[in-house]
């Protein structure tokens, strides 16, 4: 089962892939159903004539209950193959390099547009990706709104839901942060002694 969901396929040697974020899907590139982002781009002539345009498309929801309760429900009525858990970052950037290494392997070149979330799932993605191969196929990464800090915002929701992907978009999580995070726990765990 991929998570690519193909705009324009035409067997080109470069890839142009959005990736949505938190609370996202296909409909966050859209402006209506009969304009999006990735359309555009598909569209546009110079980059036809070198791209081909997909999404890697990922399940979240804001809160867990939600996913479980339509989990529930299709498994009652029947079911989709998608994948409905709210992963981690670090899970979600693993399921890309997956695609890019099997279903993308035959591009040469990618160049990534990322939102919010999906930045943090692309930029843990290259940065094993560099440690595992030295990385080239991703030549390009665009971050449109990434809380690369960390979001504020996301201790909110955190009082009423469990969901990993807001603990990774937390202030000082593991995600946005590791050093700062890591070394804040060895200074907790000091000062308890």
């Amino acid at each position: 089962m991929s998570m690519i969901e193909w705009v324009k396929k035409e067997n080109k040697k470069n890839l142009v892939l959005f990736i949505h974020g938190l609370k996202g899907g296909l409909d966050s590139w859209e402006f209506d159903h009969s304009i999006s982002f990735p359309k555009l781009v598909s569209e546009e002539k110079d980059l036809a004539e070198i791209f081909d345009i997909a999404c890697f498309n990922y399940f979240t929801n804001f809160t867990n209950a939600y996913g479980h309760a339509k989990s529930a429900w299709r498994r009652f009525f029947g079911s989709t193959n998608k994948l409905t858990k709210n992963l981690p970052v670090d899970e979600l950037s693993e399921l890309l390099i997956t695609e890019l290494d099997i279903t993308l392997s035959e591009y040469e070149s990618i160049i990534i547009i990322a939102h919010s979330m999906g930045g943090l799932i692309t930029k843990d993605c290259i940065l094993k990706k560099v440690k595992e191969d030295g990385q080239r196929k991703i030549t390009g990464f665009i971050s449109l709104a990434v809380p690369h800090s960390g979001a504020l915002l996301a201790k909110l929701p955190l009082l009423i839901s469990s969901n990993a992907q807001l603990v990774d978009l937390n202030v000082l999580s593991d995600t946005t942060d590791p050093v700062s995070y890591t070394h804040l726990r060895a200074h907790e765990t000091c000062a308890a002694l």
